[in-house]
C-alpha cells in the first residue's frame, strides 16, 4: 500500500472511531466521532463550525440532556469565558460553547 493510501485508510478509520468526553461538573458523557470533534476543534472559538455540528440530532440530544446549571459550571471552570459572559449568555449559546470545549478536549493529544 502506498503512503497516500495508508494515510487515507488511517483518516477513514479515525473518522469512524467514537470518542467519549466526560466533564468535571457534568455526569453525563458525550460521544461523537473523531471527525465530528475535529470539525469544530479549530483552536479558537468559531460558532459557525459548532452550529453545524450541533445540527446533528444525536449530538444535540446529548447536549440537551445536561442541566443548564451544570453547563454553566463546566464553562466557568474552564475559564475561557468570564463568569459574567456565561451567566449572561443564553442557554443555547452556553450549550454551543460546551460542545466546542468537548471538541477541543477530544482533539488534544
Amino acid at each position: 500500500m502506498n503512503a497516500a493510501l495508508t494515510v487515507l485508510a488511517l483518516a477513514l478509520s479515525m473518522s469512524a472511531q467514537a470518542a467519549t468526553w466526560r466533564g468535571n461538573q457534568i455526569v453525563e458523557s458525550i460521544e461523537l466521532s473523531q471527525a465530528q470533534a475535529a470539525s469544530a476543534a479549530c483552536g479558537e472559538w468559531d460558532d459557525t463550525s459548532v452550529v453545524k455540528l450541533m445540527a446533528c440530532p444525536a449530538i444535540a440530544a446529548q447536549i440537551a440532556r445536561i442541566p443548564s446549571d451544570k453547563v454553566a459550571e463546566e464553562l466557568e471552570e474552564y475559564g475561557i469565558w468570564t463568569l459574567c459572559e456565561v451567566r449572561q449568555a443564553s442557554r443555547a449559546e452556553n450549550r454551543l460553547k460546551l460542545l466546542w470545549v468537548v471538541c477541543q478536549d477530544l482533539m488534544e493529544p
